[in-house]
């Protein structure tokens, strides 16, 4: 069908007689057509040599036609009898939705050249559209009324869960809010018992062990130490003002006869001993060389341990007495 439509059209144009200029013409390969169908449009130009036709690409619109292709295209010169004429052409395949005629306005085919371009117009179209409905058929009715289905359910059971749980988590979040009753503080830890005289003198003299003597500011800081030392037991054991008191008045106290008998007898010949050498290291500017200085230290310690020593033996014959007399009881 194609071949033939295009063989007689193209038979007809050449018996036409050629004109001088740009021309356009337009075919359909039916006369009638159904709704769907897949035809062709034929465009012709006749145009002067120097112009080239610029035909419409396919995924285009007619009118009311819909471009589905290219089939083919061609074109050719006229000769002598029309020198200087050329004719082209291009075969469309197409389809159309259209009801009861397919319009197809003035198709306009631009004609380039070097120095201009000019247009061609095609003349109006129509053609005849078959209706798919056979003869007799009754019209078509109306649409039926949408049934409505219910919708799921699921998403109703899911917003439910998730307000459930926003109102748990907000009555656990206020619940965590809520004041709490303050509560007594804990008891302070009671203090650690005080060290003894006696630990707190052996402490302190196990430091000076290692005390360096052998420069004369490391010496004096010893002597100053030792002095402490010895001053502080005697006053938290014995009870004299050992830390007011120059070394003579110390000693003076500890002649007293109700210190002097809790003392051992070499007790205050220690104490004068150590604290004498003391006050030079202090006052006086003395550097004793290590060996005194470590036997001071030595003299310290026994006389300590000796003190310490008296007072068990005394408290423990004061204390002797009232176990008698409750034995006798």
């Amino acid at each position: 069908m194609t071949r033939g439509f295009l063989t007689g059209v193209f038979v007809a144009l050449a018996m036409a007689a050629p004109a001088q200029g740009q021309r356009v013409e337009a075919y359909f390969s039916a006369d009638t057509v159904a709704v769907g169908d897949r035809f062709e449009l034929v465009l012709v130009t006749e145009h002067p040599f120097r112009y080239t036709p610029l035909f419409a690409e396919a995924d285009t619109l007619f009118g009311d036609l819909e471009v589905l292709g290219v089939v083919t295209r061609g074109g050719h010169y006229l000769g002598a009898d029309a020198p200087g004429i050329r004719r082209d052409s291009i075969v469309y395949a197409v389809t159309t939705f259209a009801l009861d005629s397919a319009n197809v306005p003035p198709l306009r085919v631009p004609m380039a050249s070097e120095t201009d371009t000019v247009q061609a117009v095609s003349a109006r179209l129509v053609l005849p559209v078959r209706s798919l409905v056979p003869p007799g058929t009754e019209a078509p009715k109306d649409l039926a009324p949408l049934v409505e289905f219910p919708g799921p359910r699921w998403p109703l059971v899911l917003i439910a869960l998730l307000q459930i749980l926003l109102l748990a988590a907000l009555f656990y979040y206020l619940w965590r809010q809520r004041p709490q009753p303050a509560e007594p503080p804990p008891p302070p830890a009671p203090p650690p018992p005080p060290a003894s005289p006696y630990d707190e003198a052996l402490r302190r003299l196990r430091a000076l062990d290692d005390a360096p003597v052998d420069v004369p500011e490391a010496a004096k800081a010893f002597f100053v130490e030792l002095a402490d030392l010895l001053r502080t037991y005697l006053e938290r054991r014995i009870g004299v003002p050992a830390l007011e008191r120059a070394t003579s008045e110390l000693l003076a106290e500890l002649e007293r006869p109700e210190i002097r008998y809790r003392l051992p007898a070499a007790g205050p010949a220690h104490v004068r001993a150590v604290l004498g050498l003391a006050d030079l290291a202090k006052f006086a500017d003395v550097h004793p060389p290590e060996p005194e200085a470590r036997a001071a230290l030595d003299q310290a310690r026994q006389a300590i341990n000796v003190i310490e020593t008296k007072l068990h033996q005394v408290t423990a014959r004061q204390e002797r007495p009232a176990e008698v007399l409750e034995s006798r009881a």
